[in-house]
């Protein structure tokens, strides 16, 4: 009888862990914190009834399919945000939206998109031990398993970068034309999930790129790679980003130059964007360059981020395997980020893949096996110690387990790290689920009746979804429901 493969079981075992965690965690849960849960859901509910009204005309098939591919090609909720995820939340729910469906299975197969691709692309790059143990480390920091109970764009991205840096790796520098195809689809996909994509796979492409031109072997092989995938990811970037591509993109500009004003002022149509936010940081200080190292210190967790950077070092100084590969990504990353005023940890969330990957690697560099079992049973027996804490157990414990950094380098309140929480201090407080009871029908009905419902009635029927957002962000903060979105799309 054959064996089974012992990579195979652990990735199993991780899912496992992650869907049934996740599944009690969001039967427990009844809202969503901040102001982007609370927007996607409400887009998700109104594309779910655009679905549903598809599915159920009296047509053929294929006019149904059309229908779909052409309502999907033009719904849009603001400039930059695809409809894939809306998608994929109404295909779990074809009759009636579930939030649990939608937070639940979306963000499953996502998170096993993120770790089979990151197993083969550390595998491609390092060995199967360093792939492994990379995947649980990731699985494991705190803002994965946080982002994987939300409903909003961030988790998906990661997973479809991941996947798509795996692809780009066993294309051999795009001289496997099969792996070529599949990046390009890949990359197409993502391109519907998020723009953003195309920030973390440019240094790929780079590097092939000057690799291509420093070396001659089969250079028309590579190119041919090149051009296939760059034409299959086209196609879906055209499905969705063709339509009104440059109101898109003067809006995409407004947000990367808007610190300069004599550029900002001959982008065409700016005044009717949505607002930019004026809270940024001016770009030499202190504040700015650290704004990054400090939102990621958070999302991982302090020990974890000593760890990364004692293994980052000794990457450096031991000139680890593709050692010129992960420096052009993470330094890529961080400035770009660090240049575009709109700040937020989350847009370099992506750079965990590399994070793990090099923890991963030092401690398997570690030539000793009695010190290199006790960092791995450290680094585990944390990780899983902190999951259970931030969780289940946080909220009823009273002193703080961090040390609190400065509040002033986190400009959205929703995602400090250290917040002040009814008499304690606690890393993301939307960490652990909230039972909120059901709110009567009588409750329902004097809701229903107070201005800012009406209000918010009103602007979705004039179609100001900015305004009924903002609001609705409040009335959901306050109440803690969701119930109200559906009845509202209703």
């Amino acid at each position: 009888m054959k064996k089974l493969n012992p990579a195979f079981l652990i990735i199993v075992f991780l899912t496992l862990f992650y869907a049934g965690n996740n599944a009690v965690w969001l039967k427990k849960d009844s809202r969503l914190f901040g102001k982007d849960n609370s927007y996607h859901l409400r887009t998700a509910i109104e594309y779910n009834l655009e679905y549903r009204r598809v599915l159920n005309e009296n047509t053929g098939i294929f006019s149904r399919v059309r229908e779909l591919m052409k309502m999907t090609s033009e719904f849009t909720a603001t400039p930059t945000h695809p409809p894939k995820l809306y998608l994929m939340a109404s295909l779990f729910n074809p009759s009636h939206f579930s939030i649990f469906k939608a937070r639940f299975f979306v963000n499953f197969v996502y998170y096993i998109i993120l770790i089979v691709s990151l197993y083969y692309f550390g595998k491609k790059l390092f060995d199967k031990r360093t792939a492994l143990t990379a995947c649980f480390i990731i699985s494991f920091y705190p803002i994965v398993y946080i982002y994987s109970r939300n409903f909003k764009l961030d988790f998906p991205l990661l997973a479809m970068v991941s996947l798509s840096l795996a692809l780009w790796a066993y294309t051999e520098d795009f001289k496997n034309i099969k792996y070529s195809l599949l990046l390009g689809l890949a990359l197409g996909l993502a391109m519907i999930t998020k723009i953003q994509i195309l920030i973390f796979i440019a240094p790929a492409f780079i590097y092939s790129l000057f690799k291509l031109v420093k070396d001659n072997e089969e250079r028309k092989k590579r190119i041919v790679g090149i051009l296939i995938t760059s034409l299959i990811a086209s196609l879906f970037f055209v499905f969705w980003w063709g339509q009104e591509f440059l109101e898109k993109f003067f809006y995409a500009l407004q947000l990367v130059f808007y610190r300069f004003e004599f550029i900002k002022n001959i982008i065409p149509h700016a005044q009717t964007f949505p607002q930019v936010p004026t809270n940024q940081m001016p770009l030499f200080t202190f504040g700015n360059i650290s704004y990054y190292p400090f939102s990621l210190t958070a999302f991982m967790s302090f020990p974890l981020m000593i760890l990364f950077l004692v293994s980052f070092y000794f990457y450096i100084r031991k000139k680890g395997k593709n050692l010129g590969f992960f420096l052009f990504n993470i330094v890529f990353m961080y400035l770009v980020f660090t240049y575009i005023p709109v700040k937020s940890g989350r847009n370099m969330l992506p750079f965990i893949l590399f994070a793990s990957l090099i923890s991963a690697w030092f401690i398997w560099e570690i030539k000793e096996r009695k010190k290199r079992g006790a960092l791995l049973c450290l680094t585990g027996g944390y990780s899983l110690v902190l999951y259970l804490l931030l969780s289940w157990v946080l909220p009823n414990y009273g002193k703080s387990l961090y040390w609190p950094l400065p509040s002033r380098y986190y400009l959205h309140s929703s995602y400090e790290p250290f917040k002040e929480r009814e008499g304690y201090k606690v890393l993301f407080p939307i960490s652990w689920p909230i039972d909120y009871p059901a709110i009567p029908e009588d409750t329902l009905g004097k809701i229903y009746e107070t201005e800012t419902f009406v209000i918010l009635r009103e602007a979705l029927e004039a179609g100001k979804k900015t305004e009924v957002d903002f609001r609705l962000s409040i009335l959901m903060v306050k109440w803690g429901h969701t119930d109200l979105w559906y009845h509202l799309a209703l």
